[in-house]
């Protein structure tokens, strides 16, 4: 598909494609945008691939983060009211609020000004979220009606195919329940409640989303209008609550549709329930009026009238409370049902009646199930048949009361659905375990440490919808948004895990709430987004086309994003990370990044980042710490990561963000929720013992920083954002971080941060490529932008009021090289914007796993063929030939690179890479006399200092040698200074004259870089060895080690005290008393030590060599030995075999062989009587590799045979012979220097 390029304003990043004009705004081109894609081999999902397996999600978990985020520090809580405040306050003083627009139509280029550029919703459009309002048109059963929980209502009139947002977005977003009046006549009036009590963070609690009324459509759902009497006394209606009322937490409505007149209405939640007879114009509470608790209801109406109804009790409701469950005539007078078996305490209870016999109801529990009979007033429990489990991938779990639903089919009663976690289906109303089939959710796989998906389904079910054409198509509401089958009672095959097939309506359903969001902020024209979700998993949208699939990454809560030059980064709840490396434009298979043990502490949405100079230097968050690697493409996990502590500042705090600096590079500051921030002035050769400075932040609050931003041309101007409430936001440093002022202008309702001005979620600077700055600020009512700071008297400017509104702004991101700003929002999915810029070019590395060489990178382009020209300079001045988008160096220097656009006027200048990259190796300054400090001496062992002149490593005795008159034995090396100074020792030393010290020409010593020792020596000085004493001389055993042997050939090691000479074969003889033998070769093993083979042993006894008298052995300095061995060691021969004679091989009890070692390789072998017949011969060499597998047939006692490995190496071989009721093994010695 042909994209275009806008190049004055990039503000079409995400629509279809680019338009790509000069200055004066004519067409130039058509180009293509370069795509990217997975692995087509490779499972992304981390449940089946190589990364690391998610966690379930954790309501709790994400509660508790969320309202660490926001509670005022001098209170530890939430202020009351504050969303309410916040909301009039940016409708008052920010001018936050305008019509809503489509967020799905393409602004003009002319259209935006700076101040508030062209945003565009780009999605997911295939990723829905938790969806718990949801309705069927009862007219039009294309028409479908959704919910969600922060994002809004949703009306799709082609069963799925498209959605458009119906409520506006200064209407309030949080629907959790519908409801159609189905009277005929009444089909087009709809009604909606708000407010979530379980699992909604974009609350200031986290759990709990509060609403504030009912809104009712008269349009059959394509506009809302709040109901005026529901709204909290003295609010707008439009505004978000805090303070808990009757419609606040609106978790169930229901119309009583055999009521003619008016319109009966119900509405359950605050632990009560509300009855209406006229739409709410006027309501009462019928039951649970007295309740002083805040628990989940539920409530449903028969066809004939009859209410049934439920009010929990997890929390308190007083000495006078109804709660429990309840069925009512009238809906005014109640009886309470009596459910046997049901617990003390029930959290949630839900209904589903069985519309074929409305007598039978049935009621769900976050952990029981119960079938009431209205006839018989009975109940039976059926809790053991829904297979209630810890294993959130299988059988009912309802997180702890956060998704529980039920329903029965309405042509046929005995097909009952529950649904927690997973959807279940029974044909037997639940009667045993046995009918049950798990259709939705996760794909069960009898595994309680995984989590499959289940196709075109999600976990987390909150609502399920019939067809009223045909029952067995139906709708479900889930964490993942809406999923359609069109046959609920599919069996499948009898093996199958997935017997019921759905198909995925979230095509364009935005209401998908991101934690945070990413883009590739350095290459041009680029289209991908990435980021995670709550709920919904990490999802990333590759190629930028209009309303195209996001592709999921991994599972799990979605957290924390990033995009490379080469890799993919994302992570879930409780810091599990995630890398995907880029080949070509290819992403692979993911791989687990995770650092530090089990028991490492990490933020629910733990953050992470890259230095965005050396971007395979790589952070991630932890408690009391920070996990670095210094290059991230190693994949490394667990302790394989760096830990920088740091100063006692940071014990016990938690860090909440992390930005480095691109001019200067290398400088990075970090945040904790607590208001601490940190320092590493210099990021280059990072090691745990890096220095981490605590930054004197004055009269910033306690708070969590929620975001920090460097100025890309200035690392001393540092931008800090905190989210809490009723605190001073956003803060600046021009000098470094020595002194702070505030920023927040009026985004303080007061100067001193208290009142209504709104959280502050991230703050994120782009150059305007004129000498200004965009300024952004990602709040919880919109995105908001200055060019200019004035201290409190700044003045902050909403953008895109039309498209993006009021909504959470969770993080923002900014690509300064075409102007590319993202938004990513909680609960509506994520913006692309564009901003005019001029050049801002930007020049990066990446470096080589042995350090010696860079790869300079400058700004890429996602647009073929890429309009960008590059001139590299080094020094200031131009390197010829070098205008690629890359450059590899081995020299150190100043460099940058200036960037032309194509149709663009002018060009651009990068940062500057100061590149300190050592291609001299390393030299020996000195070599000095350590002991003794004289140089005459007759030492037998001395030392020498060898000092270099950097740092240096591999540094062993087989860096060093002797090559002098006199002679010794590197013996051992000490590092005195690290890394520059060590400490030599010669020991063995023979021979008289000068004794210097060599580096060996073989030695590996490197700086630190990897260039290789220069062999330069400065200086050096050496010793004058006077030798006046006779060496001495041991013999011991070497080959067999063992003292008593029956072979035939024995091999002794002598060792003199210093190096000799004059050895040979005619200066030793066997001692006297020792068997028939020959002393057969005499080998030099090293200066001073000599093996010694003695050969042809014919006879048993004790064996043992010594010196022929006439020997002349000397030392190096002409003394003389004097034959006289200080220790010796003797073989005891015993049964020796010299040869295997006929008789010798007919009694053999065991394996026989006749030279063992062998010389030439040919050894020859008797076997016992037990191998008679057939047996197999296998050999294997020492490291067990098979050398020769030999078949025998018709072996008889007394053959001999001959097993010939003249062609194999020396070493020690093992033959083993079987015939499957023996086995018997012998070991070969092949020795070429035996004989």
């Amino acid at each position: 598909m042909k994209k275009k390029i806008l190049l004055t304003v990039i503000v079409l990043i995400a629509a279809v494609g680019f338009i790509y004009t000069t200055n004066d705004g004519n067409d130039v081109a058509q180009q293509e945008l370069i795509k990217y894609s997975f692995d087509a081999k490779a499972d992304i999902s981390a449940e089946d691939g190589e990364g690391e397996e998610d966690e379930l999600e954790n309501p709790i978990d994400r509660a508790e983060y969320e309202a660490s985020l926001l509670i005022d520090p001098a209170t530890g809580k939430v202020p009351m009211g504050i969303q309410n405040r916040e909301i009039a306050f940016a409708k008052k003083s920010l001018n936050a609020y305008r019509d809503a627009g489509n967020p799905f139509s393409i602004p003009s280029a002319a259209s935006g000004t700076q101040e508030d550029a062209p945003f565009r919703n780009v999605g997911p459009f295939n990723i829905g979220g938790r969806t718990r309002a949801l309705g069927l048109d009862i007219d039009d059963e294309n028409i479908i009606l959704a919910g969600g929980v922060s994002g809004g209502m949703w009306k799709t009139t082609d069963q799925g195919a498209t959605w458009t947002r119906t409520t506006a977005l200064q209407q309030h977003p949080a629907t959790t329940t519908l409801v159609q009046d189905r009277r005929s006549g009444k089909t087009d009036e709809w009604y909606y409640g708000t407010g979530e009590f379980r699992g909604n963070s974009a609350s200031a609690s986290g759990a709990t989303y509060l609403g504030n009324g009912i809104y009712k459509s008269t349009d059959n759902g394509d506009s809302w209008t709040l109901i005026s009497s529901t709204a909290v006394p003295g609010t707008s209606g439009t505004d978000v609550i805090t303070d808990l009322g009757d419609f606040t937490r609106v978790e169930q409505l229901a119309i009583d549709y055999s009521n003619d007149t008016g319109t009966e209405i119900y509405a359950a939640g605050g632990s009560q329930i509300i009855r209406s007879e006229d739409g709410f114009e006027t309501y009462s509470v019928v039951l649970g009026g007295s309740n002083t608790g805040s628990n989940m209801c539920d409530v449903a109406v028969t066809s004939s009238g009859k209410v049934f109804a439920t009010i929990g009790n997890s929390s308190n409701n007083g000495t006078s409370a109804e709660q429990g469950v309840f069925m009512s005539d009238d809906g005014i007078n109640w009886t309470e049902i009596d459910l046997d078996g049901r617990d003390n305490v029930s959290t949630r209870i839900e209904i589903g009646i069985d519309p074929a016999n409305e007598n039978n109801v049935y009621f769900l529990t976050e952990d029981q199930f119960f079938l009431f009979n209205d006839l018989t007033d009975t109940s039976t429990d059926l809790t053991s048949s829904i297979d209630v489990s810890t294993d959130s991938g299988e059988g009912y779990n309802s997180q702890g009361a956060y998704d529980v639903i039920t329903a029965v089919h309405p042509d046929d009663g005995s097909v009952v659905f529950v649904g927690g976690t997973n959807l279940l289906r029974s044909t037997n109303g639940f009667g045993t375990a046995a009918t049950n089939d798990q259709i939705g959710g996760y794909r069960a796989d009898g595994n309680a440490n995984s989590f499959p998906s289940y196709p075109n389904h999600h976990p987390d079910l909150h609502e399920i919808v019939f067809f009223d054409s045909d029952a067995n198509i139906m709708l479900t509401g889930s964490d993942g948004g809406v999923h359609l089958t069109r046959d609920n009672q599919q069996t499948g095959s009898s093996t199958s895990t997935t017997p019921v097939v759905w198909e995925d309506l979230n095509n364009g359903y935005l209401i998908s709430q991101f934690y945070h969001a990413n883009i590739h902020t350095t290459a041009f024209g680029d289209v991908q987004v990435v980021g995670g979700m709550q709920d919904n998993s990490s999802y990333i949208s590759l190629n930028g086309e209009d309303q195209g699939d996001w592709s999921l990454v991994r599972g799990g809560d979605g957290a924390y994003a990033a995009i490379t030059y080469n890799a993919l980064y994302t992570s879930s709840q409780n810091g599990s990370t995630q890398r995907n490396a880029l080949v070509g434009t290819t992403y692979q298979n993911g791989v687990g990044i995770t650092p530090g043990g089990a028991n490492e502490s990490f933020l629910f949405v733990n953050p992470f980042n890259f230095n965005p100079i050396n971007q395979d230097q790589f952070f991630i968050s932890g408690r009391g710490k920070l996990f670095a690697t210094n290059d991230i493409r190693q994949n490394p996990s667990g302790s394989e990561w760096l830990e920088l502590d740091g100063p006692e500042t940071l014990i016990n705090q938690s860090v909440s963000a992390i930005t480095a600096s691109v001019q200067p590079e290398a400088i990075l500051y970090f945040g904790t929720r607590s208001g601490g921030l940190f320092k590493i002035e210099d990021l280059r050769g990072l090691t745990e013992d890096t220095e981490i400075l605590t930054v004197d932040t004055g009269d910033m609050p306690n708070g969590n920083v929620s975001g920090i931003a460097i100025d890309p041309n200035n690392a001393d101007r540092v931008f800090i954002s905190f989210s809490n409430y009723n605190v001073v936001s956003l803060w600046m440093s021009s000098d470094g971080g020595e002194t702070w002022s505030s920023i927040s202008g009026n985004l303080e309702e007061n100067a001193n941060g208290t009142g209504a001005g709104p959280s502050i979620r991230d703050i994120e600077v782009m150059p305007d490529g004129n000498g200004g700055n965009y300024y952004f600020a990602a709040t919880s009512v919109g995105l908001f932008m200055t060019k200019e700071l004035k201290g409190d008297e700044t003045n902050w400017e909403q953008q895109a009021a039309d498209v993006i509104g009021n909504v959470v702004v969770s993080n923002v991101r900014v690509r300064p090289i075409d102007g590319v700003v993202m938004a990513s929002t909680h609960g509506s999915g994520v913006f692309i914007g564009g901003y005019d810029v001029g050049f801002n070019a930007m020049a990066f590395y990446s470096i080589s796993t042995d350090g010696r060489e860079y790869t300079l990178r400058a700004n890429g382009s996602s647009v073929n063929p890429n309009p960008i020209s590059y001139q590299w300079i080094k020094d200031g001045n131009d390197i010829e030939g070098e205008t690629g988008e890359t450059m590899t160096i081995t020299d150190g220097g100043t460099y940058q690179v200036r960037i032309e656009i194509n149709g663009k006027e002018g060009s651009g200048l990068s940062n500057t890479l100061e590149i300190n990259l050592d291609g001299q190796g390393p030299s020996i300054t000195s070599i000095t006399r350590l002991d003794p400090t004289d140089a005459a001496t007759d030492q037998t062992t001395v030392q020498f200092q060898v000092t270099f002149d950097e740092t240096v490593l591999n540094v062993s005795t087989e860096d060093f040698e002797t090559a002098s008159a006199a002679s010794g034995v590197i013996t051992n090396v000490v590092e005195s200074t690290v890394g520059t100074v060590f400490d030599i020792t010669v020991s063995n030393i023979g021979g008289s004259g000068e004794l210097n010290l060599d580096v060996s020409s073989t030695a590996d010593i490197t700086d630190e870089v990897g260039n290789a020792f220069s062999g330069t020596v400065l200086s050096e000085e050496t010793f004058t060895i006077t030798d006046n004493t006779n060496p001495t001389a041991s013999i011991g055993r070497s080959v067999p080690a063992t003292e008593l042997t029956d072979q035939n050939e024995v091999t002794f090691l002598v060792t003199f005290s210093e190096g000799v000479d004059n050895v040979d074969v005619t200066d030793f003889v066997t001692t006297a008393g020792s068997p028939t033998a020959s002393v057969g070769t005499v080998t030099e093993v090293s200066a001073n030590i000599y093996q010694v083979i003695v050969t042809d042993i014919l006879e048993d006894g004790t064996l043992g060599i010594d010196f022929a008298t006439a020997q002349d052995i000397v030392d190096k300095a002409g003394n003389a030995f004097d034959g006289v061995a200080t220790a010796t060691e003797t073989y005891t021969i015993e049964n020796v075999i010299t040869s295997i004679d006929d008789p010798l091989a007919r009694s053999a009890q065991r394996i026989l062989v006749d030279a063992n070692p062998s010389a030439s390789g040919i050894f020859n072998l008797a076997f016992p009587p037990a191998f008679i017949g057939d047996f197999e011969m296998q050999i294997v060499d020492a490291e067990g590799k098979r050398v020769m597998v030999r078949g025998v047939e018709n072996y008889s006692s007394g053959d001999q045979l001959e097993v010939n490995l003249s062609n194999s190496p020396d070493g020690v071989y093992i033959l083993a012979a079987s015939n499957g009721t023996r086995k018997s093994t012998i070991k070969l010695l092949k020795s070429t220097g035996s004989r």
